[in-house]
């Protein structure tokens, strides 16, 4: 059984499920291709939006996550690893949807 399907079904059967999403805004000399920097809490922070679950996908398994898929006006970073992902997702994706 998947215990966290489960309690993600009986939480949201209950009420949504929210999340507010915060951009951390890096300053000149920050480093944008390590993802295990940590930049100094006094840097800016803005509100991104705010996601609210209220049911879970039933046909989840034809969803695809693509990390650089980006909303106009939001840059990918530096990051070598985020910039490889696509195309591992995409051998991924490819197998999953043939089996």
């Amino acid at each position: 059984a998947d215990y966290l399907q489960d309690e993600v079904r009986t939480r949201v059967e209950r009420a949504p499920i929210t999340f507010t999403l915060f951009l951390q805004l890096a300053d000149d000399g920050d480093p944008t291709d390590d993802p295990t920097a940590q930049w100094p809490d006094e840097r800016e922070q803005v509100e991104a939006g705010r996601l609210e679950l209220t049911a879970v996908a039933e046909d989840c398994e034809r969803l695809v996550f693509d990390p650089m898929r980006l909303t106009d006006g939001i840059e990918p970073s530096d990051d070598k690893i985020l910039r490889a992902r696509p195309a591992a997702y995409s051998v991924s994706i490819e197998k999953r949807f043939k089996s």
